[in-house]
């Protein structure tokens, strides 16, 4: 038989076991959230990128054209 020393002492234990498995999840929710956040701003820029150098090549297009006329 368990003396109460020992059931407390596992208690505390796995109290600290499970709050680490927590934190741990978090840390890794946080990184994942972290990660998607980045992506999206990565593919952020490249539409941004992508429209600017469409707007320039009409630009171009626009300004040719009124000088050719």
């Amino acid at each position: 038989m368990l003396h109460p020393v020992d059931c407390s002492t596992r208690s505390v234990i796995n109290i600290s076991w499970l709050k680490g498995e927590q934190l741990q999840q978090q840390q890794q929710e946080q990184q994942e959230h972290l990660l998607l956040k980045n992506k999206l701003e990565s593919y952020e820029l490249s539409c941004a990128r992508d429209a600017l150098e469409m707007a320039t090549r009409i630009s171009v297009w626009l300004l040719l054209i009124i000088l050719k006329s």
